[in-house]
């Protein structure tokens, strides 16, 4: 839902709230990449007081991806893969 309403009206929501919503959600998937990026892009336009915050939210992201497992070749690899 964060995502559906910052990319209808980013300035719907005020900062303070903005910067709450994605603290919730980085609690409820501390391990997203994509998701910790866009709450340090968000911080970023909060002004320098967040900067140290928004690299550190960066840092993680980058060893979120650096220790994701590569996709197998040939496409997911799922169930349904195996049975062709």
């Amino acid at each position: 839902m964060l995502r559906d309403v910052l990319t209808e009206d980013w300035t719907a929501l005020p900062p303070w709230a903005r910067t709450l919503a994605h603290r919730l959600a980085c609690l409820q998937c501390p391990d997203d990449p994509e998701l910790l990026r866009e709450a340090a892009a968000d911080l970023l336009c909060c002004g320098p007081d967040w900067d140290g915050r928004a690299e550190e939210l960066e840092r993680r992201a980058a060893e979120h991806e650096q220790r994701r497992p590569p996709p197998p070749p040939g496409g997911s690899g799922g169930p349904a893969a195996s049975r062709s």
